[in-house]
């Protein structure tokens, strides 16, 4: 079953350059029919007939034009790319390293477009569990869903909005962060040491553009 999408930051893969159909439906089946169990989505235009047919949603793709019309998603936990389950010892999660610039705001909006949330390593099972995907990334910034933009000093995940434990927060952060650098660090960012070999958390400018991890609800 196919749904109208009105997410924002995620685009479909386009197959092709598309054809004139009739109705949304017509342009369903059509897509169904060439590409099978690819045509994840499609692009219909209600005013001049077209239809594109697409494949799975990533923030790697542009959005809709107004040209391309509406997008219309499957009901599918598969319609959203890039995702993958990821285990350390007994915790496992579903989750995608978008190599997309994006700001603290940005990157939170685009996880959502994505039926999902900026990743929140609640456990240290779980904070080790992405080392397999920056273990070659030295030192590349990656936003993660902490912050604590509305009272400082008090970080909480976003997914949920609990207070992160100060124990964890010690384990977790690189040694003496976070520091609040210039009164105005609020977001919380991971990443790889190879020189160290471990995985650290520090704090940073929310406006910075970087790469960041969403996690599947």
């Amino acid at each position: 079953m196919f749904v109208k999408s009105y997410g924002k930051y995620c685009g479909p893969t386009r197959l092709n350059y598309g054809w004139a159909s009739m109705s949304a439906l017509a342009c369903y089946r059509k897509c169904a029919d060439m590409y099978s169990q690819a045509c994840y989505s499609f692009l219909y235009n209600d005013n001049t007939k077209l239809c594109i047919p697409g494949g799975k949603l990533s923030p790697l793709q542009p959005e809709p034009t107004v040209q391309e019309g509406d997008l219309y998603i499957l009901l599918s936990d598969d319609v959203f790319d890039g995702f993958s389950s990821q285990t350390f010892n007994e915790t496992t999660a579903v989750v995608a390293r978008f190599n997309v610039l994006a700001n603290y705001t940005v990157a939170q909006e685009t996880c959502q477009c994505m039926k999902s949330y900026l990743y929140v390593p609640k456990t240290k099972d779980k904070f080790q569990l992405l080392e397999n995907l920056l273990d070659n990334l030295n030192f590349v910034k990656n936003w993660i869903g902490m912050n604590d933009l509305e009272t400082e000093g008090q970080y909480v995940w976003t997914d949920d909005g609990q207070v992160v434990d100060s124990g964890l927060m010690k384990e977790l952060f690189e040694t003496d962060k976070p520091d609040n650098y210039q009164g105005s660090e609020d977001c919380i960012m991971i990443y790889y040491s190879g020189a160290l070999s471990r995985l650290f958390l520090d704090d940073l400018f929310c406006y910075e553009k970087i790469p960041f991890f969403c996690e599947k609800y």
